[in-house]
């Protein structure tokens, strides 16, 4: 009796020795490999929308007219933790801003005044104030105002 019950134990030992090698020697390195994976976890919108400058390209109003600046270049939209700035194609836009997920509010927003003949800047700023939502998809920033104008940039290409 004593011979069966310590061949049964020497059994389970072995079994558990065999259960522990296989563990450290093909569970382990496999958890591992997924632990120590790359994530491709795309950065978060307000990290995308803080972390490029923003070319204008064009809105289109709610009645369908589009609007294309004559000249998109000096048109550059930039978000930094809650402050917002904005060139255009004679003045010069500064606010503050908060976004929640999509929602994106201007607040605080002025222009200065130079006055400058036949400057979009006045209409960019209307357009541009209104904005209750956005969105990024690849080099794209879409800004949606309240009365459902489409405000379009694109990632400004950094110079190296």
């Amino acid at each position: 009796m004593k011979t069966l019950h310590r061949h049964k134990t020497s059994v389970v030992l072995i079994s558990v020795m065999i259960f522990a090698i296989a563990l450290y020697f093909f569970i382990v390195p496999i958890l591992t490999e997924k632990a120590n994976a790359p994530t491709d976890t795309p950065p978060s919108p307000l990290v995308l929308l803080q972390q490029n400058d923003w070319v204008w390209q064009d809105a289109t109003l709610p009645d369908s007219t589009a609007i294309q600046p004559e000249n998109s270049g000096p048109f550059v939209l930039k978000f930094n933790d809650g402050d917002v700035s904005s060139s255009t194609d004679c003045n010069t836009i500064r606010g503050t801003y908060k976004t929640k997920d999509t929602t994106l509010t201007f607040l605080d927003v002025s222009i200065t005044e130079k006055g400058c003949p036949g400057s979009q800047d006045t209409d960019y700023f209307d357009y541009l104030t209104k904005t209750i939502m956005y969105t990024i998809k690849k080099n794209t920033l879409t800004l949606t105002a309240d009365d459902g104008t489409i405000m379009i940039f694109t990632k400004m290409e950094k110079e190296q």
